[in-house]
């Protein structure tokens, strides 16, 4: 296995997503499985980023309710700007809500209220 292969496999479980699927039949093939959508996104939130980053935000999310802007663009490789721009829709359709200050609070996903830890 190359580097850039084991690159692509750290990169997706950096971003909470599942591992690529390398085939290696009469070719090589890979299957890359896409993140489940969030059941309330929608309705104008595909402006900017898309759906897709934002299931990627909140994947972050799930893994680590503690996340930092930052360091969610550096994972994700978006621009901190377009991460806030995408947190303040999800904020005002219900999706995501934020707990305490930007150091010390969290973040809660209100379909999971209680289940993050």
């Amino acid at each position: 296995m190359g580097t850039g292969t084991r690159d692509m496999i750290q990169r997706c479980r950096a971003a909470g997503l599942s591992e690529p699927q390398f085939n290696l039949t009469d070719g090589f093939s890979l299957i890359s499985p896409r993140p489940k959508k969030i059941g309330r996104l929608g309705d104008g939130l595909g402006d900017g980023l898309g759906d897709s980053a934002q299931n990627r935000i909140v994947n972050l999310i799930r893994a680590d309710r503690t996340i930092s802007i930052s360091a969610m663009s550096r994972k994700l490789n978006i621009s901190t700007t377009a991460i806030e721009k995408t947190i303040r829709r999800m904020k005002s359709k219900g999706v995501l809500t934020r707990i305490g200050p930007a150091k010390g609070g969290y973040w809660e996903i209100p379909e999971q209220k209680g289940k993050l830890k």
